[in-house]
């Protein structure tokens, strides 16, 4: 296979085995190709976490609320990820304000009962959970985190189950 959405599938996985330089060049050739997607930025942005860019981050997330304010799956993962960006800054009054953001967005405004609904809650309580842990709030983030591995435990999604336990361990030795 060759063309937009090939580059994509490769720098999603060239992001996933750490190759943040390769996978940030071809998301950047398929907004090219493609035009800017919200999935695309989204990615980005989270290249931008996992190499401690977080303002950056913050800033892309902000622009792609603004630009694509429709309401829909992704807008969950944006408010997740801008809560993790807010954490790793040490901003924990932001951090917390936009997990639970993400979890009544999820919860009340794009309310959905199928597994894309019930991963995106999922998200949302780790969020909070990862917010409470860096506030070192643990009795709340582990609150959190054992609703986070119940859903995953419900969706079937063994990888992130694991995430999951990983996140209730750290949260339990504090």
């Amino acid at each position: 296979g060759s063309g937009p959405e090939w580059t994509t599938h490769v720098a999603k996985l060239n992001a996933l085995i750490g190759q943040y330089d390769k996978a940030f060049r071809l998301y950047e050739t398929a907004n090219e190709t493609q035009g800017n997607s919200k999935e695309n930025s989204i990615e980005i942005g989270k290249i931008y976490i996992e190499t401690q860019q977080y303002q950056k981050a913050i800033n892309l997330f902000h622009k792609t609320l603004g630009y694509w304010g429709n309401i829909d799956f992704e807008t969950s993962q944006i408010l997740s990820d801008l809560s993790l960006a807010y954490a790793n800054l040490g901003e924990t009054e932001k951090s917390l304000e936009y997990a639970k953001l993400a979890l009544d967005f999820i919860s009340n405004v794009y309310y959905r009962t199928d597994g894309e609904e019930i991963e995106s809650q999922a998200l949302a309580w780790r969020s909070l959970g990862n917010a409470y842990l860096l506030n070192r709030q643990f009795t709340d983030a582990i609150t959190h985190y054992e609703e986070t591995l119940q859903a995953f435990q419900k969706t079937g999604d063994r990888l992130r189950e694991a995430f999951a336990l990983s996140d209730l361990g750290a949260a339990f030795l504090g």
